[in-house]
């Protein structure tokens, strides 16, 4: 699902926000996260030069069978590990490795591994990035034989038997002496190219096509390579080689090669040598250029084909946390940039939300081995259920803790209503403003998987920290965010070493309050509200002059309780926004009189309807109507995108194909982004079946 409507001051989207490199607690905490890696067991007993190769298949990382080392699919992410002879000891190179059609929980998950092998390591790697087709020449020099081809492993060489194989182009060329490049290209008769030599594989039979103007070594080398993979196929393949000049058009080379327009990938631009030094020396985090078409050492260097990251030892915490994420997005900032943004979309999360039958069925496989749905099924009642996202993980809350809700972690909530003999569920994944991109792209991946494991009957919501919707809320007798995450919490520290919070104390309605923690400064007190200032082993409750009766009786009730559970240890003080004590002016001035940023608020934006359809074959959306949201609009062959101003519904027909499928929440996402209510709560209406669901919202 695509998270990338959100203002860049409050989320960042954009880039892979991973803390690179963070504080001795951070390492140490991915170190110890590390230790638990299996995959990392066979790299900590290794003490001569060796080469890894791991692909992340569902959050987790395999190994790569030897025998497969330098095979590539451009559906999957890959590991790299290098380890070398350095001096007396070894030195680490590790890659990761994106396919151009590698879903964000994979490549996220790459780099993020990434980054705990290097802690497992004691930091002692260097970290890359490899892009699909910009991969750099010490990563291709791992392997003999580079191939790159289409699909996910499972769709690999050994695993499809001869008779089925699906027809594959492929485009050998040279790397250097000894090494060779093999590219999966379009299949038609324009990828052709007569400076290089092609292989048409067809499973039980291999052409090698060589262009008139291939040089000797390239022709020899892929006929090497044509005996490797017909004994990979264990000699049930037969090969014949053909030469540009003698290829008569009834060939069934030619035959297999149709006349269609080919997607040629953009080459490596001509760039400009430049340096840029990321620093806050003067308190903000600033991006600059420091010289050009030269380089001199200095900190982020970019030689034009090649970006080097440096990180000085001195550099400050947030220096290093900001790295990779400014490097990510240099797109916007450094102009000629070489990985085009049209191919790699490193803002979007392009997770398909609904695909095919047999991803849907991928997808249900991986749900059944998911430990935190299992307690789902054997409930039998109406529920509420809530998991936070912990290192790609979900960790149930705990019963006491449900309706506690922490900015910087991203957390799973599902609700129950047995209705009858049957059961409503709505899946909603929250992400707090200060959520990392690892935690709210796993919450909203398998917020997907929960649907699938309740066989498709959820209604899946996004809900953004700050902006919930009122369904969302009413869940919970006492909803209340604070900031930090889960183990800042407010049973889980001792009173004497509590973090100051300012607490805005407010009622949603006559039986449910909202408890949100502002910017601890006097402008935040408003008189319409109560408020609570916790000290750890003191709390002042703040009474606004026009606050309500039942604001007061809740969170004098609710104090009484946060006492009881300090075991008694927390003193209470009552103060009235107007009264003339010494008590309140010793409230206030603990309050420092800094100004605040108002929080995002929505604006109600106009009624309308979209539809996202591709009829004609390509993906367009397109205004239905506006300012009304008639029923009589709605089809089963598109999807649509019923906008009421405060909240987005995404109507997904029972007969769309399966790119809109696709493309529907990733669209939602693009389209909020240029409304006036950006973050307003989404949610996902499949079916006709479901379709009275929006009976109070369509007329």
């Amino acid at each position: 699902m695509a998270l990338s409507n959100t203002p860049s001051q409050e989320y960042s989207w954009q880039g892979t926000n991973l803390p690179l490199f963070g504080s001795d607690e951070d390492k140490r905490v991915k170190k110890e996260s590390g230790l638990q890696e299996e995959a990392w067991c066979s790299v900590l007993n290794t003490h001569c030069p060796r080469l890894f190769v791991w692909r992340v298949e569902k959050f987790k990382i395999r190994p790569v069978n030897e025998n497969d080392y330098g095979h590539f699919f451009n559906g999957d992410s890959y590991i790299v590990l290098n380890i070398y002879s350095k001096g007396r000891g070894l030195g680490y190179d590790v890659h990761s490795w994106v396919g151009s059609k590698s879903t964000p929980e994979e490549y996220t998950t790459a780099v993020y591994k990434t980054v705990e092998l290097d802690a497992v390591l004691d930091n002692q790697a260097v970290q890359h990035r490899e892009v699909e087709q910009y991969e750099s020449c010490l990563f291709k020099s791992y392997f003999s034989c580079f191939r790159i081809l289409n699909g996910g492993i499972d769709s690999g060489f050994r695993r499809t038997t001869p008779n089925e194989y699906q027809p594959r182009l492929l485009h050998f060329h040279q790397e250097g002496r000894g090494r060779f490049q093999v590219q999966e290209v379009d299949l038609s008769i324009n990828s052709l190219d007569s400076t290089d030599v092609f292989i048409l594989d067809l499973g039980s039979k291999l052409y090698q096509w060589n262009g008139s103007k291939s040089n000797k070594e390239k022709r020899y080398n892929a006929a090497q390579f044509l005996l490797q993979v017909s004994s990979e196929r264990n000699g049930r393949c037969k090969t014949a080689v053909l030469d540009e000049l003698f290829t008569n058009s009834g060939d069934e080379f030619l035959h297999y090669l149709p006349d269609k327009p080919v997607h040629r990938s953009k080459k490596y631009c001509e760039s400009t040598k430049c340096i840029y030094k990321l620093s806050d020396e003067d308190g903000n985090l600033s991006f600059d250029l420091v010289v050009k078409n030269h380089l001199p050492k200095r900190v982020l260097i970019d030689a034009g084909y090649h970006l080097f990251i440096y990180i000085g030892s001195k550099c400050l915490l947030c220096e290093k946390q900001n790295a990779l994420s400014y490097a990510h997005c240099g797109d916007k900032i450094i102009t000629d940039c070489f990985i085009s943004m049209e191919e790699y979309n490193w803002k979007d999360t392009n997770m398909a939300l609904f695909g095919s039958d047999e991803e849907r069925s991928i997808k249900k496989e991986a749900a059944k081995t998911e430990e935190a749905w299992q307690q789902i099924r054997p409930i039998g009642k109406s529920t509420l259920l809530v998991w936070r996202i912990n290192k790609f993980n979900l960790e149930v809350v705990k019963s006491e803790d449900i309706g506690t809700f922490y900015s910087g972690d991203s957390y799973i909530v599902l609700n129950i209503e047995k209705v009858g003999d049957d059961y409503n569920y709505d899946a909603h994944f929250w992400i707090g403003k200060k959520s990392t991109q690892d935690e709210y792209v796993t919450a909203a991946y398998k917020t997907v998987e929960l649907d699938t494991f309740l066989d498709d009957k959820a209604i899946q919501h996004r809900e953004v920290d700050g902006l919930e919707s009122k369904q969302f809320k009413s869940y919970f007798k006492k909803f209340r965010t604070l900031e930090g995450g889960y183990d800042s919490g407010f049973n889980h520290t001792k009173p004497n070493e509590f973090k100051t919070r300012l607490i805005h104390f407010r009622d949603i309605d006559s039986s449910h309050v909202e408890l949100r923690e502002v910017p601890y400064s006097r402008n935040s007190l408003v008189s319409e509200d109560v408020f609570i200032l916790d000290l750890g082993s003191l709390a002042y409750q703040w009474i606004g002059s026009k606050s309500g009766k039942y604001e007061r009786f809740k969170s004098a009730e609710y104090l009484l309780k946060l006492k009881s559970e300090r075991n008694g240890r927390c003193k209470i003080q009552v103060l009235e926004e107007n009264e003339n004590s010494h008590e309140l002016k010793e409230f206030l001035a603990k309050l420092p009189n800094t100004e605040i940023t108002a929080p995002s608020k929505n604006n109600c934006g106009m009624k309308a309807v979209h539809r996202l359809s591709d009829e004609d074959g390509e993906m367009k959306l397109s205004l239905v109507c506006k300012e009304v949201l008639p029923r009589s609009v709605i089809t089963q062959d598109d999807v649509y995108f019923i906008d009421n101003g405060s909240h987005l519904y995404v109507y997904i027909g029972d007969q769309c194909s399966t790119q809109e499928k696709r493309n529907a929440l990733s669209n939602a996402h693009e389209y909020l982004k240029g409304t006036s209510h950006p973050l307003v709560p989404i949610s996902v209406v499949c079916g006709s079946e479901k379709l009275t669901l929006l009976k109070n919202i369509l007329e």
